[in-house]
């Protein structure tokens, strides 16, 4: 079989403050 691929990155999640209040994020 092939070889196990590593998992895919997961992007980080921005601050919930920011989010909450920009809604923008990062």
């Amino acid at each position: 079989p092939p070889p196990r691929r590593p998992p895919a990155r997961t992007p980080r999640s921005p601050p919930s403050s920011t989010t909450s209040s920009s809604g923008a994020g990062d």
